[in-house]
């Protein structure tokens, strides 16, 4: 729970390669026999998916977590929950994630539409200007 705890304190930027190495060591706690590990690592992923997703998305981390979390959501109703938690975090993050990158290619988008409407208007202007000489 400690590891989980102090995830908010630091900078994530700091935090993030100490999280992309403990995410191997928490998925193998998913598994441990004690439900008591398994709801706090749990919690701690969710923790992780919530503050840092980033680091819980990383390539080497991505497929071991959905894996983990898939088979979290058939144990015990205390890990499923957290479970389920880290789902939503994960899905909140992807969210304002896609949401960033819309706005940026809406923008984008707008801006060349723009450039294209100023270079027909301005290629139509000197086709009238031929036209009428």
């Amino acid at each position: 729970m400690a590891f989980g705890s102090i995830l908010e304190g630091p900078d994530a930027t700091q935090l993030k390669p100490i999280v992309e190495q403990a995410m191997p060591f928490l998925f193998k706690l998913m598994h441990d026999t004690s439900v008591n590990v398994r709801d706090t690592a749990a919690w701690t992923i969710g923790r992780v998916c919530e503050i840092i997703p980033d680091a819980a998305v990383a390539p080497p981390n991505l497929q071991p977590l959905l894996q983990a979390l898939v088979t979290g959501l058939t144990a015990e109703p205390r890990v499923a929950s957290n479970v389920c938690w880290a789902f939503s975090s994960l899905a909140e993050a992807a969210y304002e994630t896609a949401s960033q990158v819309c706005t940026f290619a809406i923008f984008k988008t707008q801006r060349n539409c723009n450039i294209l409407n100023m270079e027909i208007g301005y290629r139509w202007k000197r086709t009238r200007l031929l036209l009428s000489v």
